[in-house]
Order: C-alpha cells, then structure tokens, then sequence
C-alpha cells in the first residue's frame, strides 16, 4: 500500500469492481460468472482495505477509537440500508 499509495489502490480497487460489475451482462455459462465473481471480489477486497486504512489516516490520534468506530457503522448501515431502499423503488 505503502508502494503504490492509498489514493491509488482506492481507485483501482473501485474502478475493477464498477467495470465487473457490468460484466455480469456479459456471462454466458457459470464458470465465467465464477471468475467474474472472484476478480470482483478482489477489488471490493482492495477498496474496502484502502478506504479503511485511508480513515485511519484521516483522523486524529487522539479521536482515532472514536473514528474508526464511526467509518465502521457508516460502513454496515450502506451494506444494510442500500439493498432495503433498492428493494423498496
């Protein structure tokens, strides 16, 4: 992370998981919806990590508890909330 920088592999991580994403129109059979399934999920794994550790850095040490607890339910109520609202349109 360090090597090639935080902002960076947020970037990546988030443009390989958008870009696949729209690949799932392009399956035809389950062993290219599996490989589909497991690059999308490497780059979910690379943006949740860089954006983790990016608000580790954003915030103080002195309200650093304080923080990472406020990015972690920030982060379970999108996973929560999003596919409720989605379900309710």
């Amino acid at each position: 992370m360090t090597r090639i920088g935080m902002k960076r592999l947020l970037y990546i991580g988030g443009l390989i998981f958008l870009v696949l994403t729209f690949g799932y129109y392009l399956t035809t059979n389950i062993p290219l919806l599996f490989l589909i399934r497991v690059i999308q999920g490497a780059g979910f794994g690379i943006g949740a990590t860089a954006s983790g550790t990016i608000a580790g850095h954003v915030v103080p040490a002195s309200r650093r508890g304080e923080g990472i607890g406020y990015y972690a339910l920030s982060v379970t109520l999108a996973a929560a909330v999003g596919p409720a609202l989605i379900n309710m349109i």
